[in-house]
């Protein structure tokens, strides 16, 4: 569940715009996944050491699929 809000979050508050979710093949969970609504396609983030895509639920919200490398 994502609880939107409006509150100001100025300060030294740590905030995340998405939530993410570790899967085992960034590519399979993909193509289960209805294409309507993608943000980005799946890349890879060598930085980060994983392979990841992003996708906008129904309501608004950011998923972030994850597949660690």
């Amino acid at each position: 569940m994502i609880v939107r809000t409006r509150e100001d979050l100025s300060g030294d508050r740590v905030t995340s715009s998405h939530i993410a979710v570790k899967v085992d093949d960034v590519d399979a969970a993909f193509g289960r996944i209805d294409h309507h609504g993608i943000i980005k396609e799946p890349g890879y983030q060598p930085t980060a050491g994983a392979r990841t895509a992003f996708l906008e639920d129904p309501d608004g919200s950011v998923v972030e699929l994850i597949e660690p490398l």
